[in-house]
C-alpha cells in the first residue's frame, strides 16, 4: 500500500498509548511552606519595607531588587540540587531571610542526595515555578 492509499481507520495502524498511570509524588508540605516563607520574607523585607506614600515605595528599583533576590535563591536551589551549598552567597540576602533560605537549601540537598531522578522531578518543577515563573505568587495557587 502506498502513502496515498493509506486510510485513517484504526485498523490500518495502531497507536500505542503509553501513559504513566501513577501520580507523581506530592511535594513535601514542610518544603512547600519553607519555599513560601522564603518568598514572603523577601517580599516583606524588599517590597514592603519603605514607608507607604514615599517616592521610594513607588520606585521600580524595589521590584528589580526583589526579582534579583528571587533569581539568586533559584540559582542556590539549582546548586543545592547538584550537591553544592555556598553559605557565603547567603550574605546577599536580607538577614531575616538567610536562615530560612539555608534550611530550604539543606533540605533540598539532602533530598536530592537520597532520591532518584523520578522522585526529584516534581521538586525541580516546583522550584522553577516558585522562583522563575511565579515570583510574586505567595501561595501554591499555580499547582
Amino acid at each position: 500500500m502506498s502513502y496515498m492509499e493509506l486510510s485513517d481507520s484504526e485498523s490500518d495502524y495502531e497507536i500505542e498509548d503509553i501513559r504513566n498511570e501513577e501520580m507523581p509524588p506530592d511535594i513535601d508540605e514542610k518544603f512547600r511552606n519553607n519555599v513560601l516563607n522564603v518568598k514572603d520574607i523577601l517580599y516583606n523585607k524588599i517590597i514592603l519595607s519603605p514607608q507607604l506614600g514615599t517616592l521610594e515605595a513607588q520606585d521600580n528599583k524595589l521590584l528589580d531588587k526583589y526579582l534579583k533576590s528571587i533569581n539568586g535563591v533559584y540559582i542556590l536551589c539549582i546548586n543545592a540540587q547538584n550537591g553544592k551549598i555556598n553559605e557565603a552567597e547567603l550574605n546577599k540576602f536580607p538577614l531575616e531571610a538567610r536562615e530560612s533560605i539555608k534550611n530550604m537549601l539543606v533540605w533540598l540537598l539532602q533530598f536530592f542526595k537520597k532520591n532518584q531522578i523520578p522522585d526529584t522531578i516534581p521538586y525541580e518543577d516546583y522550584i522553577r515555578k516558585s522562583f522563575k515563573e511565579y515570583q510574586f505568587v505567595q501561595n501554591n495557587s499555580f499547582e
